[in-house]
């Protein structure tokens, strides 16, 4: 029960990342959406885990990029 917080927390912070994207472009808002999704959806947070999930957001996110850009000819903001 102690969980749920989490559900709507992920709807409000998709909302930022909505109004972010046009002010701050794909690459930074959405590197910062998986970088605090992350952390808010794992239940038992571990520091170690901190420096993995920075890179883990970066390279996600350039793979993301590379594939709507390159592969499917979409530009995106």
């Amino acid at each position: 029960m102690r969980h749920h917080w989490r559900v709507p927390f992920m709807f409000a912070w998709f909302m930022i990342y909505l109004i972010l994207m046009p002010i701050l472009g794909f690459f930074p808002s959405t590197v910062l959406f998986l970088f605090v999704g992350y952390l808010v959806l794992n239940v038992s947070f571990v520091k170690k885990k901190l420096f993995l999930y920075i890179p883990l957001s970066l390279i996600l996110t350039f793979v993301i990029q590379f594939i709507f850009e390159n592969e499917l000819q979409v530009i995106l903001p």
